[in-house]
């Protein structure tokens, strides 16, 4: 009788090792849904960047356009807006006509036609070459600084602040307004999501 006592009221022993086996199962699931997680962005990434490097050699073949100041007095900044209304007309005018690009030759010869007694001077020189275009963001998308083929047009001695434009797609800015976004872009303390995303699990 004393030992069917014993039997019943002798309390289960339970191990350490079963107490703590629950607490290591979910360290294990929170990392390995902490790698998956990397995993994903890691491909995702990969994803963006070849889709970003297509449309970036793709930016790279279209035309540009870039007028440039005799200097950043304000006579001289006046003068570059009113050959830039005359200059206007013709770059609209090539692309309402084109179908996704534009020929460099064609809005060169029109600009020196409208232009003729100011290059003739030597008041105003115009070519098409090669030329430093500034980083820029249009919404979502970012323009790599890098040298674009363009009509450069130049007024007088071109130490001035310049007016470029991106023909296709269409993207047109001041000097000024690329050297503000500069400044609000240095402004920006970036967040990085993985290390707010693992803060919040732990």
């Amino acid at each position: 009788m004393l030992e069917d006592y014993y039997t019943i009221k002798q309390p289960e022993i339970v191990s350490y090792e079963s107490i703590k086996q629950p607490k290591k199962q979910s360290q294990v699931a929170t990392l390995l849904l902490f790698i998956t997680s990397l995993l994903l962005i890691q491909l995702l990434l990969l994803i963006f960047q070849s889709v970003a490097t297509q449309q970036y050699s793709a930016d790279l073949a279209q035309p540009r356009f870039r007028l440039i100041a005799n200097s950043n007095s304000q006579a001289d900044q006046l003068y570059k807006k009113q050959i830039l209304e005359n200059i206007k007309p013709i770059i609209e005018k090539e692309m309402a006509n084109s179908s996704g690009s534009v020929n460099l030759s064609t809005i060169e010869s029109e600009i020196k036609r409208t232009l003729a007694p100011k290059i003739d001077s030597g008041e105003i020189n115009v070519q098409t070459t090669n030329a430093l275009f500034p980083p820029k963001r249009d919404d979502y998308k970012m323009y790599a600084q890098d040298v674009y083929k363009a009509v450069v047009v130049t007024i007088g001695a071109g130490k001035g602040d310049n007016w470029w434009c991106g023909l296709f797609p269409k993207v047109c800015y001041k000097d000024k307004e690329v050297k503000e976004e500069k400044k609000e872009k240095e402004e920006e303390k970036p967040k990085f999501f993985i290390v707010e995303w693992f803060k919040k699990i732990f």
